[in-house]
């Protein structure tokens, strides 16, 4: 991933282009206090469904040690850590080793983060991770 221009406002906004996997787009966000709520491995340790990787319906499990593992419907298997960046804040580092998934095969490394869903907090685990080719994203909830 390589960020060609852009400009952030501390605590305020985000405006970016960003490039990965051969493609380029802008990305402009506000700051979320959520990001304030810190990391914590037993906060995001849980079973996630209700997220697809290019349509296939997806589903992962997350242990109290970051370990991450799961599946997909057509047979794409997911392994990988998720650990702490910093404790103080809502951000997590997240590799996945992605196999029996044909294009799509191979370790990704990318970003992931809480997020609320009605009432529940931390109930969403949003994450984007990253090859020279290829982006998965996803927004699975426990």
């Amino acid at each position: 991933m390589t960020i060609s221009v852009g400009t952030v406002s501390e605590r305020a906004s985000l405006n970016l282009t960003v490039g990965a996997a051969g493609a380029s787009t802008s990305v402009s966000t506000t700051f979320d206090n959520s990001y304030d709520r810190g990391s914590d491995l037993t906060t995001i340790a849980a079973g996630y469904t209700s997220f697809d990787i290019f349509g296939d319906m997806s589903s992962f499990a997350i242990d109290n040690t970051g370990a991450i593992f799961g599946n997909s419907s057509a047979g794409c298997v997911l392994n990988g850590q998720v650990t702490i960046i910093d404790a103080a804040f809502n951000a997590y580092d997240v590799t996945l080793d992605v196999a029996n998934c044909g294009g799509l095969d191979g370790m990704y490394d990318g970003l992931g983060l809480t997020q609320d869903s009605g009432a529940a907090m931390d109930n969403l685990f949003v994450f984007a991770v990253f090859t020279a080719q290829t982006t998965i994203v996803g927004e699975a909830e426990k």
